[in-house]
């Protein structure tokens, strides 16, 4: 069994760019996470949990969490979301099978209870715990039944002013949209015709809050999902277009317009495997591989496909440590903690780029300036947009994405449904998933 005072001692930099989700992970899969070298792990930090009965506090698992993850040497980008059945703003019914009709997706009913959530936190974990996001996905239903306005007004402003003001130097990661334009949110805005809009869904929700409300995210975070590993990374970069007309943005378009030189983090990516997904695990294996070798040459621009340095991208964290016993098998390791293959490949690429210290300062990865500009890729085999990007003037733009955590496995891609074209413009019939995953963490 491995020695945890030997891995608290090779505690990872903070500047390692390797992550996992893992819940609320026992400490036997967190000796799994630590292994492989990742440094990073997203944990459900669930307010329901935290205080089912109001102002009567329960830690127990909070604890151990960050107990565990410090005696590993892990950090800790935890989410805090998830109303209480006492702080639910509407009715709601935990017992029904629809999770968007749960109280735990309800907007809090007072601003001042979700940030006295957020100020005993800071308090009791602020001097280990330097990072935070305030709820997951909160554009799809099943996580949050509020609209874009209610997140930024109740759950964003709030939760950020109590996250700074108890813990000065913690710093706020979001807002996790699913990468989806047939979201809870804007699945009609951007631009529109006869009912058919492009630069829609999270695309628009994404520059819209960056927009509106950036000063309250240090760090932007995004979900993304996507086959095979290249298209994601130019679908990342450069967006998706169809006979050469843009239709949705790249995230990297997005940052560089509305936040330019914050840090991004791809909090949510990855392969669903056989039984229950699409993939055999040596594929899954093989896609992961792809997608975090290149990227160091991301953030370097040294790539034909991305030639100007995007030194933002900074961290990608897989979806998820380990499967659902009850079914959804995203994890590196099965239910029983064993090894997946991509368990292996995600163990063999961390060393191949020299492990987490490559990426801290003195190591072997440099940092390049950002030039504040998303150029196209010149080898000619990238769908990467030519001309005007189609970004509104005064309203940000859309894409969309396919999830995970709720347990759908239907890839929202070029392919994935009809197009139609009007005014000149190329855009993709809005894509409907149907997921029926009641799971609360993403």
């Amino acid at each position: 069994m491995i020695s945890l005072l030997a891995l608290a001692a090779s505690a990872q930099p903070p500047e390692c760019p390797f992550g996992v989700n893992a819940h609320q992970a026992s400490d036997a899969a967190l000796d799994e996470a630590a292994a492989a070298g990742i440094g990073w792990i997203r944990l459900d930090f669930n307010w329901f949990q935290i205080e089912p009965v109001e102002d009567l506090m329960d830690w127990t698992e909070t604890d151990r969490l960050v107990a565990s993850a410090e005696a590993r040497g892990l950090h800790i980008y935890a989410t805090v979301g998830y109303s209480p059945s006492w702080a639910a703003s509407t009715a709601c019914d935990d017992g029904s099978i629809r999770p968007e009709d749960h109280c735990l997706t309800r907007v809090p009913l007072d601003d001042a209870e979700w940030e006295e959530l957020l100020r005993l936190l800071m308090e009791r974990y602020g001097d280990r715990v330097k990072h935070w996001g305030l709820w997951n996905e909160p554009n799809l239903a099943q996580f949050f039944a509020g609209t874009r306005q209610d997140w930024v007004d109740h759950i964003l402003v709030p939760g950020s002013t109590a996250v700074h003001t108890y813990c000065p130097d913690c710093q706020v990661v979001g807002p996790d949209l699913a990468n989806l334009r047939e979201a809870h949110w804007d699945a009609n805005e951007g631009v529109c015709v006869v009912g058919e809009c492009t630069f829609n869904g999270w695309d628009y929700s994404l520059g819209r809050i960056l927009q509106d409300a950036g000063q309250y995210i240090d760090i932007v975070s995004h979900h993304k999902y996507a086959d095979p590993a290249q298209d994601w990374w130019l679908e990342t970069l450069y967006g998706e277009s169809l006979l050469g007309q843009q239709y949705i943005h790249g995230l990297r378009e997005l940052t560089d317009q509305y936040a330019p030189g914050k840090p991004v983090w791809i909090t949510e990516l990855g392969w669903q495997t056989q039984p229950g997904g699409t993939y055999t695990e040596s594929y899954a294996a093989t896609q992961l591989t792809a997608l975090y070798a290149v990227l160091p040459q991301i953030q370097t621009g040294t790539m034909p496909a991305s030639p100007t340095p995007w030194p933002e991208m900074q961290k990608l964290f897989w979806y998820d440590l380990h499967d659902d016993p009850s079914g959804p098998s995203w994890g590196l390791l099965d239910a029983t903690l064993a090894a997946k293959e991509p368990y292996d490949a995600y163990e063999q690429v961390i060393t191949d780029l020299g492990g987490c210290e490559a990426f801290a300062p003195g190591g072997t990865t440099t940092t390049p300036e950002h030039t504040g500009e998303t150029t196209e890729p010149t080898d000619g085999t990238t769908t990467a947009p030519t001309g005007d990007t189609g970004t509104p003037d005064t309203d940000p733009p859309i894409v969309e994405e396919d999830p995970k955590g709720c347990g759908c496995d239907t890839r929202g891609g070029p392919g994935s449904v009809g197009a139609l074209l009007l005014l000149g413009l190329v855009a993709r019939r809005r894509w409907r998933g149907t997921c029926t995953s009641t799971s609360a963490g993403a």
